[in-house]
């Protein structure tokens, strides 16, 4: 699937699953945007900008993918934004389960802080990348 929007340009691996869309053009009050999430599983109709209900529902083996534009120009290649490269790589032991803004047993993942300069303007991206290592834990009661 290949998606172009917003300056954004992407094609997901056949059998993956993607949205793009700004969300400031749906709710003002938002700080983020444009945002991509991609996944190896279909993902929710409705989520928020970094994907916490897609991650919710994540099954053993999934990857989810989630790109948001934020900050502003006066944050533009400072402090944790600093950083002006993408990773070459993701290796499992650079994941956590302290990724997440709400951790989510059994998902790990990992967030970078990146700035993309362009002619006219900065761009922050917050990259984040998330797998389901773990099953799902079970619990049963009894009667």
């Amino acid at each position: 699937m290949r998606l172009q929007a917003f300056g954004i340009s992407v094609e997901t691996p056949s059998g993956w699953s993607a949205r793009l869309w700004d969300r400031l053009e749906s709710d003002p009050q938002v700080t983020t945007s444009p945002t991509l999430h991609a996944a190896t599983f279909p993902l929710p109709r409705e989520d928020g900008s970094f994907a916490q209900t897609a991650m919710a529902s994540m099954e053993l083996g999934d990857i989810l993918v989630v790109l948001v534009e934020a900050g502003g120009p006066e944050v533009a290649g400072e402090g944790q934004y600093a950083n002006t490269r993408w990773p070459r790589s993701v290796a499992i032991s650079d994941l956590s389960e302290r990724a997440a803004p709400a951790p989510i047993p059994g998902v790990v993942g990992r967030q970078w802080f990146i700035t993309v300069s362009g002619v006219l303007s900065s761009s922050m991206l917050q990259p984040r990348a998330a797998l389901r290592r773990r099953p799902r834990s079970s619990t049963f009661g009894t009667s």
